[in-house]
């Protein structure tokens, strides 16, 4: 009979959507206050690894006062994982020179935890960090996968300082958009590729400069 587990399910749900509001008022309502209102924060690194409850809705708010931010750890902390999201942090928050969004990795026995959210990164996100984001350095964007690359194709050359880049499990990752990630990023010398099975060439990455 899963009538009862159907209603505990709902519950919890219901539960869980009410402490995110609370928490995303609470929040709002701090920075809000006195002598905060409408003030630049001077904060250069943020970190919301693994937090459920920081949101999309709290990123985008919180990101146009975060103009000397120059590292923002959102691993993990699927629920701010959002193209919106990013585009706001990326048009914003200019200085990045770290950004890590990758998700956490898939259970094997396909279970999805309950602190797991359905926000998804695509090439949407990867076009806002390709159009604004030349200063970045690192760059994480595990297990998104729709992320295919092709998000690149326009701004070829537009991080000359990205060394580091993870996209294991980016399932969507295609050779050619392999092409534009390399092309973008002339000077990576890490990159992890790991279970991204439609890369079937990788000498691409050994004549990245075009």
């Amino acid at each position: 009979d899963m009538g009862p587990m159907v209603s505990i399910s709902d519950d919890a749900e219901k539960e869980r959507k009410l402490e995110r509001r609370k928490y995303r008022a609470s929040f709002r309502a701090s920075l809000d206050e006195p002598p905060m209102h409408n003030r630049p924060l001077a904060l250069e690194i943020l970190t919301v690894a693994r937090c459920p409850r920081f949101d999309a809705s709290c990123l985008s708010w919180l990101a146009p006062k975060l103009k000397d931010l120059r590292v923002f750890d959102g691993s993990e902390a699927e629920a701010c994982h959002t193209d919106a999201s990013v585009w706001c942090l990326a048009k914003h928050c200019r200085q990045l020179k770290v950004l890590l969004l990758g998700r956490a990795q898939p259970r094997d026995d396909g279970l999805v935890l309950s602190s797991s959210s359905g926000a998804f990164l695509t090439d949407a996100a990867i076009h806002s960090i390709g159009e604004h984001l030349r200063h970045l350095e690192r760059l994480d964007v595990s297990y998104h996968a729709f992320i295919t690359g092709l998000g690149w194709q326009n701004w070829p050359g537009n991080h000359p300082y990205l060394r580091c880049l993870k996209m294991r499990g980016c399932t969507a990752l295609t050779g050619k958009g392999l092409q534009c990630v390399v092309r973008a990023a002339p000077s990576l010398i890490d990159v992890d590729l790991e279970g991204c099975s439609l890369v079937t060439d990788m000498t691409v990455l050994a004549s990245q400069r075009y």
